[in-house]
């Protein structure tokens, strides 16, 4: 698995996980946050092999499945940048530096803020 797609189902597991059930709960914390293999995982639980490589890969297609639907890590992703935005207005405003790259600042947050609400 590559990197990338490890940290967005980290990032997924860490938004949905409260929606997941116990056993898969359980399983994805030791397969992704404590980097156990899937044959000490089914040691530490009493299933086959097998049946733990069946549930992580149940497990991220059902996180993929949240996010399509209630879109949680794209809302994250658009507070951050806002955030950014936010403290890059300040900066530029504690400088006293009131020019045409402020105005695009306070446009770029207003049209952020409407995606955010939508």
């Amino acid at each position: 698995m590559d990197l990338e797609k490890f940290v967005e189902i980290e990032l997924l597991f860490s938004l949905y996980q409260q929606l997941l059930t116990e056993k898969q709960r359980q399983v994805m914390e030791y397969y992704y946050q404590e980097d156990y293999s899937l044959s000490e995982i089914s040691d530490l639980l009493g299933i086959s092999r097998q049946a733990v490589h069946d549930n992580i890969k149940r497990t991220e297609i059902q996180l993929f499945e949240y996010e399509s639907k209630l879109k949680l890590s794209e809302k994250l992703s658009k507070t951050e940048e806002l955030e950014r935005t936010i403290n890059e207005l300040e900066g530029l405003l504690r400088k006293d530096t009131i020019s045409s790259q402020t105005g695009k600042l306070v446009e770029t947050i207003k049209s952020q803020c409407k995606e955010l609400l939508e």
